[in-house]
């Protein structure tokens, strides 16, 4: 029986040994927040990043395209297709943070493609002025697409701040929990210290002390925690807002330059119906 009691008493001894605390809790769960950020922060830019090569290949291809039509509807210079050369998608733009990836090169009337056909000895471009206006209006919207990448980025660590800022409130929020459980504490042994005074005046209260004076230790501890971290969320929400503030800027510079680029279009779609006036 006794051999019993004390295998029970050892079990549990090892159980009490073997919890966690919660600030070994709170450790672990802002250990894994922090790698589960990281691998979205990757995931997110190689995502962004894709987006903006594809939303350029859209933007760039379109001038080959319109410059070559004549040539592609004419029996005598058919051309060479495709007219225009990609740029290749590749890890260094998309995770390692490079350059961009380096354009194609085509020559209007050509029909080549960058090294993508071997030319068909199309005929000249019938209507430059266009061709112009229609290979600027691709780089602006380039760049207003740069932009747009920079404020997703931007808007991506404003986003990561917040979620910091979210962990870090918990975290005062459980400091400010065991700190009104600790007041309690020192509250309970406070009164015990004091019935013990009053019913008894010889008698030994200092257990009673030294247990209301733990508390109040405990107490200011949490205290002083939730302090800090409240100010450490305080701090990140600032960055945050700020990062808000510096996205919609670049936002803003994005969509100036492409109003910019519409009425570029505009104006090198006029060219064009000229050029086909005067050709027909």
């Amino acid at each position: 029986m006794n051999y019993k009691l004390k295998d029970l008493d050892y079990k549990r001894a090892t159980c009490r040994r073997g919890q966690a605390t919660p600030q070994s809790i709170g450790g672990q769960v802002t250990l894994e927040m922090a790698l589960a950020l990281v691998a979205l922060i990757f995931f997110i830019a190689g995502a962004v990043r894709i987006g903006v090569w594809y939303n350029n290949e859209l933007v760039e291809k379109e001038p080959p395209f319109v410059a070559s039509r004549l040539d592609a509807g004419s029996n005598t210079a058919p051309g060479k297709w495709p007219v225009y050369a990609r740029r290749q998608l590749n890890e260094d733009w998309v995770l390692k943070g490079k350059n961009f990836p380096s354009p194609g090169t085509y020559t209007p009337g050509s029909g080549t493609g960058g090294g993508r056909g071997d030319g068909g000895g199309g005929a000249a471009d019938p209507c430059p002025a266009a061709t112009a206006l229609e290979a600027q209006v691709s780089q602006m919207n380039i760049d207003a697409a740069k932009y747009d990448y920079n404020a997703a980025l931007l808007d991506l660590d404003a986003y990561l701040l917040e979620q910091q800022a979210a962990v870090y409130g918990a975290q005062a929020d459980y400091y400010a929990a065991e700190a009104n459980n600790a007041n309690s504490e020192a509250n309970y042994w406070a009164s015990l210290y004091a019935t013990c005074m009053n019913g008894c005046g010889y008698c030994d209260c200092s257990s009673y002390s030294s247990q209301r004076d733990y508390w109040i230790g405990q107490r200011d501890y949490y205290l002083n925690e939730e302090v800090k971290y409240r100010a450490l969320e305080q701090q990140l929400l600032q960055q945050a807002l700020q990062k808000r503030i510096d996205a919609q800027l670049e936002r803003d510079k994005g969509n100036a330059i492409r109003a910019d680029a519409t009425n570029l279009l505009l104006q090198a779609q006029a060219e064009r119906d000229k050029c086909a006036a005067q050709q027909y």
